[in-house]
């Protein structure tokens, strides 16, 4: 059976902490087999048996690969008192330079930088191995989607050479 290098797959899910995910991979053809990857900052581990995966059921074919990550559940922005009180206490100083001038107002120091800021608590080894194995999981139904995308893909390919060659030998009767 034809397989062609050119296919396209996704797959995706939700990982416990509510953090939605999707893998996707792009094959073209290539003389051998190139990997390209886009993976979101923290998960660099993911790269290596990634690769390995994809060597063991590819064998050519440029193929892009990347996975979007994307929390649903925004942080609660924590009040950091102390950078508060410095950027307040900056702001009167300067207001009182400048005759006339208003004093600082609240929302204008809310959003000045690190006075609000997010507190995400950094998983521990237990729940970031559980995720890696998740998204690892998710990663290899993409491989078995993308090969199946190829062989469709193939198979068209080899029905239409098919019908070329069927209608070459009908010329040369």
């Amino acid at each position: 059976m034809m397989q062609s290098m050119t296919g396209f797959a996704r797959e995706s899910g939700v990982l416990p902490d509510g953090t939605g995910f999707a893998w996707e991979a792009k094959s073209v053809n290539g003389r051998g087999l190139e990997l390209r990857m886009r993976l979101p900052s923290g998960l660099d581990a993911l790269e290596g048996p990634v690769r390995e995966a994809a060597s063991k059921r590819l064998k050519r074919g440029n193929v892009q690969i990347g996975l979007a990550m994307k929390r649903e559940a925004r942080p609660e922005p924590k009040l950091d008192q102390a950078v508060l009180d410095r950027m307040l206490s900056l702001a009167l100083e300067v207001a009182a330079r400048i005759p006339g001038a208003a004093p600082p107002r609240a929302e204008a120091l809310l959003t000045l930088p690190g006075v609000l800021r997010a507190d995400i608590p950094e998983p521990d080894e237990a729940a970031l191995a559980a995720q890696n194995a998740t998204l690892l999981a998710a990663w290899d139904r993409a491989l078995v989607a993308l090969n199946a995308s190829r062989a469709a893909e193939g198979a068209r390919l080899g029905t239409i050479l098919s019908a070329l060659l069927d209608e070459i030998a009908a010329l040369t009767d």
